[in-house]
Order: structure tokens, then sequence, then C-alpha cells
């Protein structure tokens, strides 16, 4: 329609001149997106999408099946009719406007996402002998598996399982039975350890 008004002796069978290519669709998508337009569904090359890539001018627009109607519609307005027609849909680009507004300034005593995570990597790498570290993986492992139905079991850090009859120093349980249980280690040589965990599993 936008097209149209421009030139006035268009056919409507043609694919406007200087549709396809970057001055083209791709930067009228994206023009859209950088004005947070989301009627388009952030599309980056409409052209192309529509199978125009390549075949332009061969393109007839009258005999496809997602314009022939629209055009049929339109086919007999008059100057006047087609401005009408393409404010309307400019109107419908503008409603579809979704500027996220700026978050408002955060206290220091609230504590976002971005302090949360530095929070935790900070508590993680503190030498505690494996104490915190169990903590926070205990944590995050009751949060998301009780919605589940699963029991979340600690044991000390230093205590060997063999002797403290465990699988790990933190298990998951459902029903009573073991699901999973995970070893907690801040020694250097932890890679070293790895051999002798997988001969205590298969014992």
């Amino acid at each position: 329609m936008f097209y149209w008004l421009q030139d006035p002796g268009w056919d409507r069978k043609g694919v406007p001149v200087g549709v396809r290519g970057k001055f083209g669709d791709k930067k009228l998508s994206e023009e859209l997106t950088n004005r947070y337009i989301t009627l388009h569904d952030a599309i980056t090359a409409f052209g192309e999408n529509l199978g125009w890539k390549g075949n332009v001018r061969a393109f007839n627009l009258e005999e496809d099946s997602r314009f022939n109607s629209f055009l049929a519609q339109v086919a007999d307005a008059d100057p006047s009719e087609r401005q009408k027609i393409a404010d309307y849909l400019a109107q419908r680009f503008a409603e579809s406007k979704r500027e996220r507004a700026p978050l408002p300034p955060v206290a220091a005593d609230v504590l976002t996402f971005t302090r949360a995570r530095t929070l935790f990597y900070t508590l993680l790498g503190t030498p505690t002998g494996g104490h915190i570290q169990q903590f926070l993986i205990a944590a995050l492992l009751h949060q998301f598996r009780q919605r589940y139905g699963f029991l979340i079991r600690t044991h000390h850090p230093d205590a060997s399982d063999k002797s403290d009859e465990t699988a790990g120093d933190i298990e998951e349980l459902r029903d009573g039975l073991l699901i999973r249980a995970y070893e907690v280690t801040v020694r250097p040589d932890w890679k070293n350890r790895i051999s002798n965990l997988n001969i205590q599993l298969q014992e």
C-alpha cells in the first residue's frame, strides 16, 4: 500500500522495486525492530521468507494465495482510499509497539539476581573444607527437587562413605530409595580420586 502511494502506476502484480536486499526488506525489518514494533514478529527479511529471494521478477502477487484476496479488495481503491488504508496499516504497526520501561533504581539492600549470583560464587570460593559448598548444592537440589517428591539428605563432608554407610556427601532419595549421590570435595587432587569413587560404587 505504501509503495502504491509512491508509484500510482504499480500493476499490483510485480513485487515492488527495491523490496529485496539490505536496503529493502532487511532494512525495513531492522528499523521496525529498533523502534520496538512487534507486528512483524522480529522477522529479519520478510521478502526472503515469502519466497521472493532470487525470483523477484517472476513472482506474481495476484496469483499468490497470501496476497490475492487483499489485492482484489483494494483493486478499485482511488488515491484517497489508498491513503486511508495505508494510514490504518500504519496505525496497526504503531499499536504493536512494545517498549519495555527501564527498571527503577534498586536499593543496595535488595538482593537482585546479579547480586545473588556474585554472592553465590563468593560463597562457593570460600575455604570451609567443603561445608559451605555442600550447603549451597544441597539447598539448590532441595529447591528444584522437592516438587518431584525427592528428599535431600546430607552427611559430613569429611566422613568416609564406607564407614558412614552412605553413597555420598549429598543424597537424593524418593520413597526411601536412593536415586542419586554427590561427593563434595575441595581437594586439589579431586581428579585423581574419581577412580577411587568408581571402585567404591562398583563394590
